[in-house]
């Protein structure tokens, strides 16, 4: 399963889709190329520009987190008020960076929604992982001895 049939069903589970039904999601790439929505306003019309402008967001922010001295790398950015927001959160998707987005307002309990978009982001990454039909890691060479590399490489200098 890709991530967005997996973001698809994971949002209309019923823990996630009573809280964040009305809150626009987005993927995006760095550079700022909108990979999914979910089409809620603001999301519906304008989701390249806002693709562009927090891509430009997050890069300013790693930009000038450069002058701290952490060692920390489980950033996340947001930029809100009491009841919304915008909120970004960096997504590993088979060890490409990408970033998981929301636009979110009129929200009640907004750090209880930043817990669940972690949270879903987390599940993502878990579930996206390119994994064989065995669930193992997948090699080139599984059962590859020393003596078959040897063989491979028998003819260089020859």
């Amino acid at each position: 399963m890709d991530y967005v049939d997996f973001f698809k069903s994971e949002l209309k589970s019923s823990d996630l889709n009573s809280k964040i039904q009305k809150i626009a999601l987005f993927v995006i790439r760095l550079d700022g190329v909108v990979l999914y929505s979910n089409e809620v306003k603001p999301l519906d019309k304008s989701k390249e520009s806002i693709g562009a402008l927090a891509a430009g967001l997050w890069q300013a922010a790693e930009l000038s987190n450069n002058y701290l001295e952490t060692k920390s790398r489980d950033f996340r950015l947001s930029f809100d008020t009491s009841d919304g927001g915008v909120y970004l959160l960096p997504l590993n998707l088979n060890g490409d960076i990408h970033l998981f987005g929301a636009m979110i307002q009129d929200q009640l309990n907004l750090g209880q929604i930043k817990n669940l978009l972690r949270r879903l982001r987390d599940k993502v990454e878990d579930n996206c992982i390119n994994k064989n039909e065995s669930g193992e890691d997948e090699y080139l060479f599984n059962d590859i001895t020393d003596e078959e590399v040897d063989n491979l490489f028998s003819f260089v200098g020859k």
